[in-house]
């Protein structure tokens, strides 16, 4: 794994293309202001924004290349779980099955890191409902 990919550390804040060349930087699709997008993304199956790296500005700034291919400028792959801030939760490197996560253990990564990250997380705790019911007066 590359040592600029560990856990703990930040991702930096990369502006990359998509697929149809609208410039997107990482931190404004992770926001809190995508949520309402992103489920309706989902709803109705449409795919995530896919991100175009063609100076392989990542590649080169992270050190992930693949250095026994010297034919093509590939990159080893990574999966990375990113808390806010671009903070890198957890790391997965390598190819096919046995290096990348399946969607199950992103859930599980997903669900661990939102139990952390998220003073909501458990609707059913007392302090959870009591904030809830103050923000419904407030908003009244």
């Amino acid at each position: 794994m590359s040592e600029k990919l560990q856990p703990g550390m930040t991702l930096p804040d990369f502006e990359l293309a998509d697929d149809e060349g609208a410039v997107h930087r990482l931190s404004e699709l992770q926001g809190d202001d995508q949520h309402d997008t992103n489920k309706l993304k989902i709803s109705t199956g449409a795919y995530w924004t896919y991100l175009c790296d063609e100076d392989l500005e990542v590649q080169s700034m992270l050190e992930i290349d693949e250095y026994t291919d010297p034919h093509h400028s590939a990159t080893v792959p990574h999966t990375l779980v990113l808390a806010p801030g671009l903070l890198i939760d957890k790391a997965y490197v390598g190819y096919w099955f046995f290096g990348r996560p399946s969607a199950y253990q992103l859930w599980d990564d997903l669900q661990d890191l939102f139990r952390r990250i998220r003073d909501d997380f458990d609707p059913t705790l007392a302090e959870v409902r009591a904030r809830w019911e103050a923000a419904a007066q407030l908003a009244a």
